[in-house]
């Protein structure tokens, strides 16, 4: 993508043009990767939930399937607790 700099010379307002342009017309993907949660003890949940909002960014998942792709990165008791959740949690 070969953007002309904009008028203010060193490209600022182009890498903020270009980073909107990019949001908004980016395809879904897997640009960076999720690690798999496991529920285990010496998992910290808000650092990997932090991890999922990183990559959920990164590669531009809609809030709407957030949770389907997440659940594909549960492991064991973590897993489990999400096949019996579900329905409460899909709504």
């Amino acid at each position: 993508m070969n953007r002309p700099l904009t008028s203010d010379g060193d490209g600022r307002q182009t890498i903020i043009n270009t980073l909107a342009w990019m949001q908004t017309n980016a395809r879904e993907g897997i640009y960076a990767k999720l690690s798999e949660y496991h529920g285990k003890s010496e998992e910290d949940v808000m650092a990997w939930y932090e991890e999922v909002e990183r990559v959920a960014t990164a590669n531009n998942w809609r809030d709407a399937r957030i949770h389907i792709i997440v659940a594909a990165y549960l492991r064991g008791a973590a897993a489990d607790y999400y096949e019996e959740e579900r329905v409460n949690i899909n709504g």
